[in-house]
């Protein structure tokens, strides 16, 4: 799953995703069962989104996920602070890259 993110939008995708769903859950839903899966879209703000990203499907979630990253949709979770650190900094510390 991260390859498969790493791949279409590098790092800074793969830490978005980290952020918003630390463990990578495909069927977490938060935001009193509005925000959904991978990413956590908001079906409130967010109508387009395929039937295949409820279901589960991981590749499906990851590509939906990132045209709206690449389309600069905002994603609110990578700027929360850990151990006094933005999520987005201190996620680098999580993963080895070998290009």
């Amino acid at each position: 799953m991260v390859q498969y993110a790493y791949k279409l939008g590098g790092y800074d995708f793969v830490a978005m995703i980290e952020c918003e769903n630390w463990n990578r859950d495909v069927h977490a839903r938060w935001d009193s069962g509005e925000a959904y899966w991978l990413c956590q879209m908001n079906r409130l703000y967010h109508k387009d989104i395929p039937q295949a990203y409820y279901d589960g499907v991981w590749q499906v979630q990851i590509e939906y996920c990132y045209q709206k990253w690449k389309n600069h949709t905002v994603f609110y979770w990578p700027q929360r602070m850990i151990k006094g650190q933005k999520c987005y900094n201190y996620i680098r510390n999580r993963f080895t890259y070998i290009e």
